[in-house]
């Protein structure tokens, strides 16, 4: 998958459209649109201006790379919420908003066998790849690089901290 094949895909996973969905909505082909997603075909400006329209974004925005989290007018999680979010999956004791709740299980689902191996509890769930690959895209339409990566530090840098202290 190239960049801007990648860029589109996280832009219509936002949307929570299938592929069939976007087509129809572009009057466009489906197999284009995959072929497109996959990097297996070149983008005209045109295609991108009419991705653009649909995703109500700039053609410039998806150009750029700029993913549905990153884009202007995105809400940025504030420092609070980031820490709020990384005790739920720590602890799950948290109460929390909606998208924050979101964000926690799929932050959870993508943690999960890096939290059972620093526990000593590791088992390699027969989906697991696919679970943590699903969990990690949905986590790029929801939130920006930065935050993904801060929210990653914070539970991965608690939990070593949390299993070097002794009992």
């Amino acid at each position: 998958m190239n960049r801007i094949g990648h860029t589109l895909y996280l832009w219509r996973l936002a949307k929570g459209w299938s592929q069939d969905e976007l087509a129809r909505r572009m009057n466009f082909p489906r197999p284009n649109l995959s072929n497109i997603e996959k990097g297996k075909q070149d983008i005209t400006l045109s295609t991108l201006e009419l991705f653009a329209r649909v995703f109500e974004t700039t053609a410039g925005t998806l150009a750029d790379g700029k993913r549905p989290g990153d884009s202007v007018g995105g809400s940025k999680m504030g420092r609070e919420s980031l820490e709020r979010i990384a005790r739920a999956v720590l602890s799950q004791k948290v109460k929390l908003g909606d998208r924050e709740r979101t964000i926690s299980v799929l932050l959870s689902r993508l943690l999960q066998n890096r939290r059972d191996a620093l526990s000593g509890t590791f088992r390699k769930h027969r989906y697991a790849s696919r679970l943590e690959n699903e969990s990690w895209l949905k986590l790029q339409t929801l939130l920006s690089s930065e935050e993904i990566k801060s929210l990653i530090e914070r539970v991965l840098g608690a939990l070593a901290g949390h299993e070097s202290t002794p009992n």
